[in-house]
Order: C-alpha cells, then structure tokens, then sequence
C-alpha cells in the first residue's frame, strides 16, 4: 500500500520497489497523494519520505503551501502590561487612526480601543473582532516611570472555554516607543476547512526541512484537546520543546513503556513510534525500545508483519542518518562538519544559527552552536 511505501522509505531510505509504488500513487499532473483522492496527511508524509531519501521535494511542499489558510477557530486578545506595575496611557493605531487607553494600576484597562477591539477577560485583555484578525497594531505607551512595556497576543478555542495560550513571541519596549502585534495563525486543509491531523504531519515535515513553522502552532495547540487520538503532545514536543507537552507524553506511556492512545484509528504500535520519534534519546524512549524488542516476530518484525508499523518503528527507534542522494555521494553528517544537533527551537532561543545540508537524527536541526540550557537558578527560579 502506499502507507507501507511512505513509511518503508523512511525505515529504508531508498528502495526501488517502494519507489515505484510512490510514484504509481501519485495523481498526474499534480504533486500530491494518493491519486484517488489526493490529502494533506499522506502528501505531507511523501514529502518526508522524499526529503529523507534526497529526491526533488519542491512541487510537494509548494502543493502543500497552497492548501494553507487563516485559521478561523480561534478567539485572539491583545495584551498590554506595564513592567512597573504603574498607570499608563497608551494607543493603539491601526487603519491610519489612533485609539488611546488607559492602562490602571491593577493593569486593567479603560477608554476606547476603537471598532477591532472590545475590552474582555475581566478588563484585563482585548479581544480582537474576526473582521480584524488580518491587521497590524501599533502599540505605544507613556508611564511616569522609567519602565518598559510589554506586548503579547494570547490566544484561546473559539468556544471560549479551556486553556488559554500565549503567543511564543513578546515584544517589549521603553516608555515613548513602539511595538508591533500581528495574528499569524494557519492551518492546512482542503476546501477551506482545517484538518488538524494534515497540519500535524504537514508543520511537522516542513520542520523538518528547516521551514519556519510557527504560524501553525496556536492552531495545533489550542485545538489539542479535541483531538487527542492523533496524539497530538508527540508532534507538538518536537515542534515547540515544550514542558507541558513532554509531561502529557509521558502521562500516556504505559507502564511497559509503549503507548497506546484511546481511539487511535491505528494503533499501539503506531502511536509508540510517534512517542519514540518525539523523545529521541531520552530514557523513556528506552522503555519503549525494551518493549518492542520483547514483542517481535520470529521474522523480526511487529504487529503480525505489517510493513507500515514495522517501517515507522525503525524509522523512530533505530532510525539512521540515512545517505540521501547527491554529487558527493551523500549529504554530509552534522556532527563530521563540526556543527551539532539540536532541537531547533532551542538552537534559535540560544543564539545560534541553522545550519543548512548536513544530516541530523530524529528531526534535530544542524546548528552552528551546543546549546546549554541555563539551570533553574540561573533564571532565578525557585525549585
């Protein structure tokens, strides 16, 4: 099938058989799969197939681009807070008009923020208008201190219930400056309509070529919940790093280290490839790998044979650098170039720089510094 294709080439690197089963699946004219009925999910999947086999990717992702769209499903409000904690006068413009308010000292606000925005969440936040999702606010305050302001978008489910999100970027600025706040949220989807299992696969194999992904992220996070039988936390700890996502991971392994998500259209042997593929070579990927290799077949492989599991489990867990095609007779390893291996992510937060044509295992980007994280004290927390 063409699953046990993508997901052998993955397992395999290159095959030509599996090839051949790809490309007989392909629709004609158009860069996309299957040819029946051609989705994001399993073009995304060809696209990281492809890319790790070092064959020609650009019409795949450029297919998949045009499948993207401003995300509807999301209620957004702009944050404004005052670092000394003193009141405020502020504006927002937009639209070439300028809105004024007034910030108090409990940081909650008054005034008129004019037609985009209503004042919300207690009076703490406003609530940006559908109408006015695709605009860019200017925001500048003036406080009888010498502090800083600072500016953030936060984000939460259109039902307006539940976890509440705040943007991974903040903007700060002194008093008489100016910051800049713009809602950069995308989904991927067919016929206008978001498909949150496509977005997964499609961010997470466009991470993985080193693309910027961050405009799909409030639409995965904040839509998690609803759909936990993708197992959502496994993409979103290699997208983001985030604690909240590594702990949710690890609330759903099993106690013999594999995982098995409750209403996973695929299984436990899927989903503990999706586990292993998130954690890399942290410790509990090792349970996981104890497990499988206790629950092989005589033929040595999993679930009754079947090729697709099969090919992910080794992709995740045992998976190699692989030798993509190329003039030189490979693309050359991270490390043998004196670079190193880090989540993207953190190689960014940390000053360092992408490093483009060199190989790294498990989605790790190739960056031009070793990232070393600073310890609790150092942040001045408390433990």
């Amino acid at each position: 099938s063409l699953q046990d294709a993508i997901f052998g080439i993955l397992a395999l690197v290159s095959n030509k058989k599996l090839e051949k089963e790809i490309e007989q699946e392909k629709r004609t004219g158009e860069a996309c799969w299957p040819k029946s009925a051609c989705n994001i999910k399993e073009t995304a999947e060809v696209l990281l197939a492809y890319d790790r086999a070092g064959k020609e990717t650009k019409d795949i992702k450029n297919w998949l681009l045009a499948k993207t769209f401003s995300v509807k499903d999301l209620i957004w409000y702009l944050e404004i807070d005052i670092e000394s904690h003193e009141a405020s006068e502020c504006t927002i413009t937009y639209d070439s008009r300028e809105n004024n308010i007034n910030i108090k000292e409990d940081m909650t606000l008054a005034g008129n923020p004019g037609g985009c925005f209503e004042i919300a969440y207690g009076g703490y936040w406003l609530k940006i208008k559908e109408a006015c999702l695709d605009k860019e606010f200017e925001i500048s305050c003036n406080d009888e201190s010498e502090g800083n302001f600072i500016t953030t978008l936060v984000y939460q489910e259109k039902s307006g219930e539940g976890t509440v999100y705040v943007s991974s970027e903040t903007h700060s600025s002194a008093k008489g400056g100016t910051t800049t706040e713009k809602v950069s949220s995308k989904c991927f989807g067919m016929g206008n309509k978001c498909d949150y299992e496509g977005t997964l696969w499609a961010t997470l194999a466009l991470e993985s070529m080193g693309e910027d992904t961050r405009i799909y992220i409030p639409y995965l996070t904040s839509l998690a919940k609803n759909n936990e039988k993708y197992f959502p936390s496994a993409f979103l700890l290699y997208l983001t790093g985030g604690e909240e996502e590594y702990s949710s991971l690890i609330e759903k392994q099993k106690a013999g280290g594999y995982w098995s998500i409750v209403g996973s259209p695929y299984g436990k042997f899927y989903d503990t490839a999706l586990g292993m593929l998130a954690l890399g070579e942290k410790p509990e990927s090792d349970s996981a790998r104890d497990y499988l290799l206790g629950v092989q077949t005589k033929e040595g492989c999993w679930n009754n044979n079947n090729i697709r599991d099969t090919g992910f489990i080794l992709y995740a867990g045992w998976g190699r650098d692989g030798k993509r095609s190329s003039d030189n007779g490979g693309t050359p390893y991270c490390a043998s170039a004196g670079y190193f291996c880090e989540a993207k992510t953190d190689c960014l937060d940390y000053s360092g720089i992408v490093i483009t044509g060199y190989l790294c295992e498990n989605f790790k980007t190739c960056c031009s510094k070793k990232v070393i994280l600073p310890s609790c004290n150092e942040k001045g927390g408390v433990i």
